[in-house]
């Protein structure tokens, strides 16, 4: 596995923690692990498995740091990784493709999280609590993917150039 792959989902993971610090009082809330889990599955060739493995394995480190609901993120994490599997293996890789997937991750994640809660007495039966949980997360993650793909495009066109040279 790419070590770049590995360094991204640490920071990531750790802006998690410090946006919702800084964002706890707005109405902005991050999915920073979830949407860099779909920009680096489009830009390296990782196992399924492995990814699926991984994809799991943060939302249960997401679970145990910062919600406290042991294995709920990591079984949506886990199905949300299958779904971006899929859609890379019908779409291509670009940024508007990104952002769809995106869209269709955020809306999924907070339904499924919404009626847990709902099912649990965690969250009052406001649907407006939904909608504006997906409105925020589409505002701040667009940004993020939109950074985040640039950013990965040039590191990666980078190593290739790195390796082109080598390899002459």
């Amino acid at each position: 596995m790419n070590i770049i792959f590995i360094i991204i989902m640490i920071l990531s993971f750790i802006l998690d923690g410090i946006f919702s610090n800084f964002f706890s009082n707005t109405i902005f809330i991050p999915l920073i692990s979830l949407m860099s889990i779909i920009v680096l599955k489009m830009k390296y060739k990782i196992d399924n498995s492995v990814y699926l493995f991984f994809t799991a394995l943060i939302g249960l480190l997401y679970d145990l740091i910062y919600t406290s609901t042991p294995v709920l993120n990591m079984m949506i994490y886990f199905f949300l990784g299958v779904i971006i599997i899929y859609y890379f293996k019908k779409c291509s890789n670009n940024l508007l493709n990104e952002l769809v997937l995106a869209t269709i991750l955020i809306i999924s994640y907070r339904t499924v999280t919404f009626l847990i809660l709902l099912i649990t007495n965690n969250i009052s039966n406001d649907i407006n609590i939904l909608f504006n949980s997906i409105y925020s997360s589409l505002i701040i993650n667009y940004t993020y993917i939109f950074l985040m793909y640039f950013l990965v495009k040039k590191i990666t066109n980078k190593i290739k150039n790195e390796e082109k040279i080598i390899k002459i």
